[in-house]
């Protein structure tokens, strides 16, 4: 069964196929930073929402949760680069949501070398189409983007 459920607030043409050059949504980024930012000033845990599946075991993998992803939002858009829009499926046949990626430089402590390191964080979401909340499709360090 195809599922044309939008759920982002942002609304357009879903893809014709399933490929990563379909997904791509053309023009700039299509949430306006301050608007995220805004979102995210209310609690975390309520606005910040780890949408797909993948989402939330990265989260785990990387023993992150809702208010890790909250602040690398925050720092995406504060200080992040924009890579692109695409169209995020929720899982096979699930719903579709517009979303925004982006890149973003985060210092961490690793406590078995004792030093800090600087990680490359890829995240990608979208504002639900109540404006209200944020959907996080992708949240991880960089070199684990598939």
């Amino acid at each position: 069964m195809v599922n044309n459920t939008i759920v982002s607030r942002f609304t357009g043409n879903l893809p014709a196929e399933d490929s990563p050059a379909a997904r791509r949504i053309k023009g700039g980024g299509l949430y306006d930073k301050q608007e995220v930012l805004g979102i995210l000033g209310g609690k975390p845990s309520e606005v910040v929402i780890p949408w797909t599946r993948r989402c939330a075991e990265h989260l785990q993998k990387f023993s992150m949760d809702v208010d890790d992803a909250a602040h690398l939002l925050d720092l995406c858009m504060r200080h992040g680069t924009f890579l692109g829009s695409e169209w995020c499926q929720q899982k096979p046949n699930g719903a579709w949501a517009a979303c925004d990626a982006y890149k973003v430089n985060y210092r961490e402590w690793n406590h078995a070398a004792q030093k800090d390191f600087l990680i490359e964080y890829y995240v990608k979401f979208g504002i639900g189409r109540s404006g209200k909340v944020l959907l996080v499709a992708s949240c991880h360090p960089s070199e684990n983007r598939r």
